[in-house]
């Protein structure tokens, strides 16, 4: 059993290698975590003991217990062959690195990932199509795939985007294997022809658009430093409602717009019928990686992700 326990910000976190199941834990419940993974349950409820007390120690331990039975933590590495059968169905295609707007908060620096050998490439039909291939080989008889179109900014490369989608429709035909596909863009290039196509062939698109035009042009802008506010909107607008109501709308939580509420109304009022929002840890009014706001990231997590604790389950 593997189990790996880390801390950030005075906070303990736990993940449990085999099941992928990740957890906060207190001081005591962190603690009887390392001492399980080397002796039995009892001697490590008698070494905690000593610091915590007879009472807390005990509820820890049985409840740690508990989750060991239920196999949520403490899991037993599966045989070699249980991963050679693994089926894989989803695909991610880096299929761009570069971007046409300089994030704050972007951690992948506009695309390159730090590389700057890579900046501008894009990936050709050739590789694309082996890598569907790939996905088709080793899904094992599953019919529902899918297929999510990265990078950078993946509509910089909308013409590969037409000829996958087409690859995967001649290999649906042949196959009667169903692929969705996914896409995340920050609304600069998605203009009514660009977006109505994507649409319409089942793609799944979401907008990074962050809220009104102080926030968005803020934290989203060109490289020259301009704003990005109105660009997105007229092409968010320019779609028909049909169309428009089936575009994810997400906004992007900095120190400068934490404003929750008031960003949700803004993207309803644009008429998004599915709304997310996540936090940035990564943010600068200058560059990116020079504000780590996980004081932010701490706020607003509880609100949308059930947090479990070992010492109170």
């Amino acid at each position: 059993m593997r189990v790996y326990q880390f801390k950030i910000r005075d906070k303990n976190f736990v993940v449990d290698v085999e099941s992928a199941n990740f957890f906060e834990a207190d001081d005591m419940a962190s603690e009887a975590i390392s001492l399980m993974q080397h002796c039995t349950a009892k001697e490590a409820e008698e070494k905690i003991c000593r610091k915590y007390g007879h009472k807390p120690a005990k509820a820890t331990i049985d409840n740690l217990s508990r989750l060991k039975r239920d196999k949520v933590i403490f899991c037993q590495p599966k045989p070699a062959d249980s991963y050679i059968k693994r089926r894989i169905t989803d695909l991610t295609l880096n299929i761009v690195n570069s971007c046409n707007l300089r994030c704050r908060y972007c951690w992948n620096e506009a695309g390159s990932y730090g590389n700057l050998t890579r900046d501008n490439k894009k990936m050709g039909e050739k590789v694309a199509f082996k890598a569907i291939d790939l996905l088709v080989r080793e899904s094992r008889g599953v019919k529902d795939l899918v297929v999510d179109f990265y990078g950078g900014e993946p509509l910089l490369n909308f013409e590969l985007i037409k000829n996958v989608i087409g690859y995967c429709r001649k290999i649906q035909d042949k196959k009667g294997i169903k692929f969705r596909f996914l896409l995340a863009t920050n609304g600069v290039l998605l203009d009514k022809e660009r977006g109505e196509y994507l649409i319409s062939n089942g793609v799944d698109v979401a907008v990074s658009l962050d809220g009104p035009r102080k926030i968005q042009d803020r934290q989203r802008p060109f490289p020259d430093g301009a704003g990005s506010y109105d660009i997105v909107v007229n092409n968010i607008k320019s779609l028909s409602k049909k169309h428009r109501r089936r575009i994810v709308g997400r906004a992007t939580f900095t120190p400068y717009s934490d404003e929750i509420v008031k960003t949700f109304k803004f993207l309803r009022d644009l008429e998004f019928d599915r709304i997310e929002v996540c936090e940035s840890e990564n943010f600068s009014f200058q560059g990116p990686g020079d504000y780590p706001a996980l004081n932010l990231y701490m706020m607003i997590w509880p609100f949308f992700t059930p947090k479990r604790s070992l010492a109170e389950d």
